[in-house]
């Protein structure tokens, strides 16, 4: 593959030498790992020729920002809707939103991400269908490279143009992205506030009068957000390593249209580097999230 097509035995046979591949399977592994470890080298790409580290700090930010703001949207949305659905116990609008969540759970993400272009896209001209902002904004107003992040970095530059170029193209693959987040956060969030509303703390808060809003939002949401927090980790790692499909669908150029260029090439170092980098991103976001355990339940400092 390095060599090209007409490449002669003995070209070949050096590029392997270059490469490290005629020694044996345990010695290459050892020094691949001592790369990664001593020097974050994770090789180099074959496909664009660069080193994969390069590749990867262009394409993760485009990730990063998506998944991160489809979790907002996701925890927002979805936390409200529980809490709605939780209180209104039985009623048309707890009906519907436990209808509402289970379409998002069943609901393809692509297919979603697909028939929003046709109507929002095509038909209504609301919102554009592809691509992280638009090129000809891009030219005249172009983007600082702080964080890579281009919502962060026009409003941290003050670039209001951009910034509002890049949020009418993040809004519907993030959209799409948290449909099904927020289904699993608002049904969790649904169940726990059921089973704590029901204790006998919160019976005595209503004895003393209490308006049951701060019962709800500020005594009993809190006890039962602990396993809805562990679904948000699961799920931001999750997203990180599973948005290939909506970044093809909406051509995000992020880490996931990144990882599936490298498949369809074979570029094996990018594939490699790209599991390394997902594998990484979980481990410290499920860290993350038991670390605000602490902060949520101080009853998990004791």
């Amino acid at each position: 593959m390095v060599a090209g097509t007409g490449a002669t035995y003995e070209q070949i046979a050096a590029i392997r030498t270059e490469l490290g591949l005629d020694r044996p399977l345990y010695e290459q592994y050892l020094a691949y790992m001592k790369k990664v470890f001593l020097g974050f080298d994770l090789g180099t790409s074959l496909y664009s020729h660069r080193a994969v580290v390069s590749d990867l700090l262009d394409y993760l930010p485009a990730t990063f920002e998506l998944v991160t703001v489809s979790m907002i949207m996701a925890v927002s949305v979805g936390i409200l809707l529980g809490v709605a659905s939780a209180t209104k116990k039985d009623t048309v609008l707890d009906h519907f939103i436990r209808i509402l969540t289970s379409s998002g759970l069943a609901m393809p993400a692509f297919w979603l991400g697909l028939l929003l272009q046709l109507l929002i896209g095509h038909r209504l001209g609301i919102l554009p269908i592809t691509g992280r902002i638009d090129a000809e904004v891009l030219i005249r107003y172009p983007i600082a490279r702080i964080t890579r992040m281009y919502l962060v970095d026009t409003l941290v530059t003050g670039n209001w143009i951009a910034l509002w170029s890049a949020t009418w193209h993040i809004a519907m693959p993030a959209t799409v992205l948290s449909f099904s987040t927020l289904s699993y956060i608002s049904r969790f969030v649904r169940s726990g506030l059921l089973e704590v509303l029901g204790e006998d703390h919160i019976r005595a808060l209503r004895s003393y009068g209490l308006c049951e809003r701060i019962i709800v939002y500020r005594h009993a949401l809190r006890n039962a957000i602990i396993p809805t927090l562990t679904i948000v980790g699961l799920r931001y790692g999750f997203l990180l390593g599973g948005v290939i499909v909506i970044e093809r669908v909406f051509d995000w150029p992020g880490l996931g249209l990144y990882a599936l260029s490298s498949v369809i090439y074979l570029d094996f170092p990018s594939i490699i580097g790209v599991t390394l980098i997902f594998a990484l991103l979980r481990i410290i976001i499920n860290l993350l999230i038991d670390l605000s355990y602490l902060f949520v339940d101080p009853r998990v400092r004791v």
